[in-house]
């Protein structure tokens, strides 16, 4: 069996006090926007040539 983690974050102490600090993954993110952008200019392309058969 194989099991993948991904790290959620850490507790920083600092004077006492102690923080989280959440794990941010930036190539997620990146991923993420890649993503929705191919999704807009495929659904822009569609209407675009709808609009231009109509004219």
């Amino acid at each position: 069996y194989g099991f993948g983690a991904t790290p959620a974050g850490v507790f920083v102490l600092k004077d006492g006090d102690a923080i989280w600090r959440p794990a941010i993954d930036v190539n997620r993110i990146v991923l993420g926007g890649q993503f929705v952008a191919v999704v807009l200019l495929l659904t822009l392309r569609t209407i675009l040539k709808k609009w231009r058969r109509r004219r």
